[in-house]
């Protein structure tokens, strides 16, 4: 029988591994902006980038997150803007930022109600890019090693053993 200290380890090293792995994904879908066919794919990539990033410092079922403090002090602005961004329009709406309004164009029978909204706009990323790449390895990076801190403790107590 594992104890609740080991089990919530290895649940760690576990959530760690899936984490890096979203991290390199960020990267990579980001890099591939570079090859997209026309903006509305780059625009696409941008923001599945973003939202893969951020999925580590969501709540899992597990009640597993990164905490911000692993952000790196000199991406923490970044880090804090992307969250935003993901939050309150790539993955969720957020009256808040689109500022909606509802007003009718025409009149009497004809008349249809419309709305429009502001909303961010993801160009604003493009040129950024390499500064958001570094963001995604440097969290990659800093998953491993925790990951490796955490596969060392694991080791020490039997739960990992090596192979002979």
């Amino acid at each position: 029988m594992i104890d609740k200290k080991t089990a919530a380890a290895a649940a760690r090293f576990m959530h760690l591994r899936m984490w890096s792995i979203d991290f390199d994904s960020a990267y990579w879908t980001l890099k591939a902006v570079e090859r997209a066919p026309d903006e509305s794919v780059a625009m696409a990539l941008v923001r599945d980038s973003v939202v893969t990033y951020c999925r580590p410092f969501t709540t899992s079922s597990h009640k597993q997150k990164l905490d911000l403090k692993e952000v790196p002090m000199e991406y923490r602005s970044l880090h804090v803007e992307l969250w935003e961004l993901r939050n309150k329009q790539f993955a969720h709406t957020d009256l808040d930022l689109h500022l909606p309004k509802a007003m009718w164009l025409g009149r009497g029978d004809s008349a249809t109600l419309i709305t429009s909204c502001k909303s961010f706009d993801h160009q604003q990323l493009l040129p950024r890019r390499e500064g958001i790449e570094r963001l995604f390895l440097a969290m990659r990076n800093k998953a491993d090693q925790l990951c490796a801190k955490t596969q060392q403790y694991l080791e020490s107590i039997g739960v990992f053993e090596r192979p002979v």
